[in-house]
């Protein structure tokens, strides 16, 4: 697995854990996004590129926090 899938996958179980912390179920979640629930649970096991930046923006709202991207080097 590259180092980007590592990434992807590691922000999807972030976005996991904060629908947790808030005390969701990715039903509540989806319902409040408006986001299709079988999209969100590909966003927590797979990572946020599967959705559109639209419905990442939504689910983001309703957790109430920010998605953003950032570019670093390599290392």
């Amino acid at each position: 697995m590259s180092t980007q899938d590592n990434a992807l996958r590691a922000a999807g179980a972030q976005l996991r854990a904060l629908r947790e912390a808030k005390g969701m179920s990715q039903e509540d979640l989806s319902l409040d996004a408006d986001v299709d629930q079988s999209t969100l649970s590909k966003m927590e096991r797979l990572g946020p590129q599967v959705a559109s930046w639209g419905k990442l923006m939504k689910v983001a709202d309703v957790l109430g926090c920010v998605a953003e991207i950032s570019f670093r080097s390599r290392q």
